[in-house]
């Protein structure tokens, strides 16, 4: 099924149904009882290209792994409302180009399944239905992997189209196209620069007369050449030209690549890429040719000019060039500087040194690596747009705009001081990993977002109790605290009282390991300042590897975190831990010591998921230990509580093989005896990891199995017929014990759902659980499911997991509701 688009429900007072009803999906909650959604927030792009119209502004394409698509700037460096949304139009297709045609339309050609693609917007942002299939048009030359890099207006008004396509008998090649305003193919051509080599076009011209060339590169195993190829306005080759319209650089014997192109005022070809110079890196070439194709040796040194920016072994090299006069101006990539970068250069290619420092201008965004890509002239002016890495994060790229003046200096009258940097908000990959429910009946869910697995910040979504995002949350629904412009991962969260939001989970400082991190949130999704630093803490326990899996807020105020933690650099090994907060978010020096408690359960390496808190102050953590179920007991002071199974452990093997608890719960007066523990999870049934069950025990207070629960105190459930089966969450309800994950075929991780199944309080299946029988899986796209928190609203279960799309390719947060029409709606929760 598919349920991005989310319906508003509203509930009736009462629901009603014929005796005899059981639990079910709730047809009225999204489409048949499900709902799918990304979370939002900054995405990672940078600009590729840009054109700029006759009333100054500015259009320009964006690509990363975030968001792709076209958006337009105004003359002042403000995000044109008037076009798109917000100044954007998302595009189904990575983009690498785009042109501006003599009716204000904005053509734009990328890559869509290894095909090109070409759009045609009009001056709104909206695609224009007179252009090919409904705006788009998709060319496939072989059915293999083929790239557009660059498009023209020919003098004709139409479209020039240039790149590489893919031919498996041939290699790579160059591959040109003339489309029409109708997104007719006009012209077509294949070409290669030398049998057995990869070659492309990586930019394109419009000489006088109509003549197209494409400037690019010829490569084998051997080495790679500049070259420029000249076509006559049917795409032959023009035989004038070099070579038979070939003209192959070979300066020195040394390995070049052209990167981009352009015409000066005499209609010479200029060339800009790299030379390489082998241990000291790639050094930026540009080359000048005359009109024979021959290379003009009156340019640089023998038709050479070749600089480095910074010395020794860095890579350097020609994004874009623009002319400027007589003067020719080149965007250029530096490894090592990390800046946007522009050198200028006279006819002759000798350094402007009244240009910025000595010909070099360079604009740093924010002390990190920026990397420009495209110039443009602009109201007398110079933009160089490109990326330029998030301050907040450093995984992340926003797009990055500046704009020279003639001295190399930027402009002040532009944007801020001369520089523009726009962060864009889009769908991210969404990974759940706990949930809990709000007072008005909603959920906060707790995420990794983020546009790639190591660009990913803890991150809570809130969304509303008819399934659809709270847009009032946070920034459009989502809030992010981000540790140290790296990989964060949340595992689990908690309300206050004062409806303050807790996250607890693993925060990257460095190469060197993860941190138990903790932040604190309004209600509004907004950091609380009064939590740590600005709302978050972070706690190295041994400077290794210590991940916070769970978190409890005690009725003072104070904040329990569970995780494990790794003792190497002091001569131990991997503990369960539990850390101990003020309020504030300092360590409780009073607990344990220092604030940290731990307990050795005697394996290397001991796993903490799960936390619960006694009536008496007790502290279990529950995990995995020596491939068994494992719990620890505290008491309130973090002290290990020996009178707990053995010197403070418990565990349990179920079947030989690797066991491990996902969650523990509390029952408060099980069968009138006293409270007892629950502890769910997982146990493999074999030694491959795609063969387990759902696994669940029941501990007395002092750490022994409560034999009159299941089988002398244990468990097991195949929901999926041999398949990978894994309990993530437990809640008591109506006299059941319901238990939630994911089931399905662990072989290939492809097809698991998410599954639920009902106990009686004793342990046994009930029967009477589901419409049909004990447990209950459903499917959302028919790829891999895992259902992570279940929350109850009187006589519904909702559950929260992650889903993958195969079609967006990407994971998604996942909703289910189920309900008993038997019983009566209740408008309050009973919690998680």
């Amino acid at each position: 099924m598919r349920a991005i688009a989310i319906p508003v429900v509203f509930f009736c007072s009462f629901l009603c149904a014929p005796a005899g009803a059981q639990i079910d999906l709730d047809s009225g909650f999204g489409v048949d009882g499900l709902v799918a959604f990304q979370g939002r927030g900054p995405t990672d792009e940078g600009i590729t290209d840009m054109q700029i119209d006759a009333s100054d502004r500015i259009s320009f394409v964006y690509a990363g792994t975030g968001t792709r698509g076209v958006g337009r700037y105004l003359a002042d460096g403000s995000l044109d409302a008037s076009f798109g949304v917000e100044g954007v139009v998302a595009l189904d297709l990575f983009p690498r180009a785009l042109v501006i045609t003599p009716d204000g339309s904005i053509v734009v050609g990328g890559v869509r399944n290894n095909r090109w693609r070409l759009v045609r917007l009009l001056a709104n942002g909206s695609l224009d239905g007179n252009f090919g299939d409904d705006g788009a048009l998709a060319i496939d030359w072989f059915d293999d992997n083929d790239e557009i890099h660059a498009l023209a207006v020919t003098d004709s008004g139409n479209v020039a189209v240039a790149g590489r396509a893919f031919d498996p008998a041939q290699g790579s090649g160059l591959a040109l196209a003339v489309i029409d305003s109708a997104g007719s193919i006009v012209a077509q051509r294949f070409a290669k620069v030398f049998a057995g080599n990869a070659d492309w076009c990586t930019d394109v011209l419009i000489q006088g007369n109509g003549r197209l060339v494409c400037v690019g590169l010829t490569r084998n195993f051997g080495g790679a050449r500049m070259v420029a190829a000249r076509f006559l306005p049917n795409l032959d080759f023009d035989t004038t030209f070099g070579d038979n319209g070939l003209a192959v650089v070979d300066i020195n014997a040394n390995d070049m690549e052209s990167r981009a192109g352009t015409l000066n005022g005499s209609g010479q070809i200029v060339m800009g890429g790299w030379v390489d110079r082998g241990v000291d890196g790639l050094n930026l070439a540009i080359v000048r040719l005359g009109s024979d194709g021959t290379v003009d040796t009156s340019f640089g040194s023998d038709g050479l000019v070749e600089t480095e920016i910074v010395g020794g072994s860095s890579s350097e090299f020609v994004t874009d060039l623009m002319m400027d006069g007589n003067d020719l101006l080149a965007a250029v990539l530096s490894e090592q500087l990390g800046d946007f970068a522009v050198l200028r250069f006279d006819a002759n290619g000798a350094p402007v040194t009244t240009f910025g420092d000595s010909g070099l201008a360079q604009v740093d965004f924010n002390g990190l690596v920026d990397n420009p890509a495209v110039l443009a002239m602009h109201q007398g002016n110079f933009l160089v747009g490109g990326l330029a890495t998030s301050a907040l994060r450093s995984e992340a790229g926003n797009l990055g705009l500046v704009r020279l003046l003639a001295s190399g200096d930027p402009d002040p009258a532009f944007a801020n001081a001369g520089v523009l940097e726009t962060g864009l908000s889009g769908p991210l990959r969404t990974q759940v990993a706990d949930a809990v429910r709000r007072s008005d009946g909603g959920m906060i869910a707790a995420v990794s977002l983020g546009a790639t697995f190591s660009a990913r910040d803890f991150s809570l979504i809130g969304i509303r109790s008819d399934g659809t995002i709270d847009v009032d949350f946070g920034d459009g629904g989502a809030a992010s605290a981000d540790f140290a412009n790296n990989e964060d991962t949340a595992e689990a969260v908690a309300i206050q009282p004062d409806g303050r939001i807790v996250v607890v989970g693993g925060v990257r400082q460095s190469t060197q390991g993860t941190d138990f991190g903790i932040a604190r949130f309004m209600p509004d999704g907004s950091l609380d300042a009064g939590f740590g630093t600005d709302g978050r803490v972070s706690v190295d326990l041994d400077g290794a590897t210590d991940t916070a899996r769970a978190i409890a807020v005690l009725p003072d105020g104070k904040i329990l975190a569970a995780g494990e933690g790794q003792f190497f650099n002091s001569g131990g090994d991997g503990d369960l831990v539990v850390i101990r907060l003020l309020a504030n978010g300092t360590l409780d020096t009073s607990f344990g010591t220092d604030g940290i408690a731990r307990a050795d359960s005697g394996a290397s390496f001991e796993f903490g998921n799960a936390l619960a808190v006694l009536d008496d102050g007790t502290i279990i953590i529950g995990g995995s230990a020596s491939q068994d179920f494992v719990l620890a007991a505290f008491d309130a002071d973090g002290v290990v509580d020996t009178g707990f199974g053995t010197n403070g452990i418990a565990a349990l093997d179920f079947s030989g093989n690797f066991d491990g608890i996902s969650t523990l719960l509390v029952v408060p007066n099980w069968n009138g005896q006293g409270e007892r523990v629950i502890a769910v999870g997982m146990s493999r049934t074999g030694s491959s990891t795609s063969t387990s069950d759902f696994a669940v025990a029941m501990f007395k207070r002092d750490g022994t199995l409560e034999t009159g629960f299941g089988n002398a105190g244990k468990t097991s459930l195949d929901l999926s017929g041999g398949g990978r089966d894994e309990a993530s969450d437990v809640v008591l309800w109506q006299e059941r014990l319901v238990l939630i994950g994911r089931s399905g075929d662990g072989a290939s991780q492809n097809g698991a759902d998410f599954a639920l199944v009902g106990l009686d309080l004793n342990g046994v299946p009930d029967p009477d659980f589901t419409t049909s029988g004990p447990s209950l899986k459903f499917d959302f796209f028919g790829a891999d499911d895992d259902a992570r928190a279940v929350a109850v609203d009187g006589s519904s279960l909702t559950l929260l997991g992650t889903v993958f799309d195969p079609v967006l390719g990407s994971q998604l947060a996942g909703l289910g509701r189920l309900k008993d029409p038997e019983l009566i709606f209740n408008d309050g929760f009973e919690g998680l």
